[in-house]
């Protein structure tokens, strides 16, 4: 395998981060496709937007339409410096890795076995680029660290992704049960699984068009005479509730995990020509987000449920709403993968389409439709805790941590952080680990609070429960268990 340097120049010590990066020109190839600002901002809007915008009306009816909005508007900001920081962590990560191959081939080269570490560590920072700048900067425990947050949050967001495309295609064909839409849906997306980050651009494509019909059908249902649940106040907002809500958001904006693997795609993947992408991106997802929550949450005050497509009577108009957030579901699923998928690779050494990376493609693909099998007691209270704990960790924790202890490490080569530059830092940890314990407490709480509803009917509309949050499993005395979601009743019963 033929070695490619990491940055264009190692002799380039002016790495200027905060003028954008100009001094940096770090490149990193991975395989044959490149993408611009463009096709990286349709990346990251893919596996930020979606399932988001129907869950969000809820968040926003818990924390209220005005600091619910303030909390999206923040949320935003926040992880979209955060995501800047990353990717300046990125930029580092590459020179500091060059310089020292540098200076230890100008001392006297390298044998064998230096080559095999060379190639482990292109291997580790070509398909786990996040858990490789955790390494640099902290260790084994930042690897670690960032592996199990990066596994556990995309695995479960992956369940979750086919869990409720299997509930809308039942809603949309009722001939066979959720279960067996959500399995076969997972099966017949197995292949997908193999492509690398260069080459999913397409299918994001195909998610955010679906995304963008589902905008236009929410806002179109609450303009018009659409026949809906009755508007009823907002329920007083509680720390439960408010915690709940910070985290169903955060996770609007968590797409953390996959940013670095991104990064190292474009054609020139500097902090500057990333940021912009980052800020397109994060902005079109923000303006989805407040469109479709506040339209929502205006026109249905405190009945807007966990999905707000349920709240209004089947139609032409909704089932085409159902149909897009199906299809981005699917489509995004792809992306969603790829960071579990490569970090699989790396510690297996797998290769590109081979026959052991196909067997742990589809043995990833299968766990996931076990867990889909067995998901019954209180998944969505699971994805609560995985977004309050992972998901706030990769975003507001682990950037700053890393990137000032890249800046101790880099020596005369890299500016240090100023006083400032470390209390922003300090500051954007606080507020993570403040927003991670008020997440955990609201999860807990909304578990704990929100028993299976006792009476059960495979016609019981959504609305009439105002649990809109999990999934339970009951065996209703007839030996076939029912699931609920979100407080409304689909019977997963027999396979088909």
């Amino acid at each position: 395998m033929e070695s490619k340097p990491l940055i264009n120049s190692v002799n380039d010590d002016r790495l200027l981060l905060e003028d954008g990066g100009r001094g940096g020109g770090a490149r990193m190839v991975l395989g044959s496709v490149q993408n611009g600002i463009a096709q990286t901002a349709v990346l990251i809007i893919a596996n930020l937007a979606g399932a988001g915008i129907l869950s969000l009306p809820k968040a926003i009816q818990g924390a209220g339409i005005t600091a619910g909005a303030v909390m999206v508007v923040c949320s935003a900001l926040l992880s979209g410096y955060t995501a800047d920081v990353l990717s300046r962590c990125y930029t580092i990560t590459l020179r500091q890795s060059s310089v020292v191959e540098h200076k230890e081939k100008n001392a006297g080269g390298s044998g064998g076995g230096d080559e095999e570490e060379d190639r482990e560590s292109d291997s580790f920072m070509t398909r786990s680029p996040y858990a490789a700048i955790g390494q640099h900067a902290v260790g084994k425990v930042g690897a670690v660290a960032v592996t199990v947050c990066q596994f556990a949050t995309q695995f479960s967001v992956m369940v979750v992704f086919f869990l409720i495309a299997g509930i809308n295609l039942n809603k949309l064909v009722p001939k066979h049960s959720p279960l067996f839409y959500s399995l076969v849906c997972t099966g017949s997306l197995t292949p997908l699984m193999l492509l690398r980050p260069g080459h999913v651009w397409g299918t994001a494509v195909m998610a955010i068009l679906a995304t963008v019909i589902l905008v236009g059908v929410i806002i179109g249902l609450c303009a018009s005479d659409a026949p809906h649940d009755p508007h009823t106040p907002l329920p007083k907002v509680t720390f439960p509730s408010l915690g709940t809500a910070f985290g169903v958001i955060l996770f609007g904006f968590g797409g953390h995990a996959i940013l670095p693997a991104l990064q190292a795609t474009m054609k020139d993947p500097t902090p500057a020509r990333f940021r912009q992408a980052l800020f397109w991106s994060f902005s079109i997802c923000t303006a989805m987000y407040l469109s479709t929550s506040i339209a929502s949450v205006s026109k249905l005050g405190g009945t807007v449920s966990g999905d707000v497509l349920t709240n209004f009577e089947s139609g032409v108009t909704n089932s085409f709403g159902l149909v897009s957030v199906t299809l981005h579901l699917l489509f995004a699923a792809v992306t969603v993968h790829i960071p579990v998928g490569q970090m699989i690779d790396h510690y297996c050494n797998a290769s590109d389409f081979s026959l052991k990376q196909i067997c742990i493609r589809t043995i990833t693909m299968a766990l996931v439709g076990l867990v889909i099998w067995v998901a019954g007691d209180h998944f969505f209270c699971v994805i609560g805790l995985v977004g309050g704990t992972c998901s706030n960790a990769m975003i507001f924790i682990f950037p700053p941590w890393f990137y000032l202890k890249l800046l101790e490490k880099g020596g005369k080569q890299q500016k240090a952080a100023s006083v400032l530059m470390k209390l922003k830092m300090g500051v954007i940890m606080f507020i993570g680990t403040a927003g991670m314990v008020s997440t955990l407490i609201g999860a807990v709480g909304s578990c704990k609070d929100q028993p299976p509803p006792a009476n059960h009917s495979n016609h019981s509309n959504h609305s009439n429960h105002p649990n809109a949050t999990n999934i339970y499993y009951s065996d209703g005395g007839g030996g076939d268990g029912d699931w609920t979601f979100g407080g409304a009743l689909f019977d997963f019963g027999p396979l088909y």
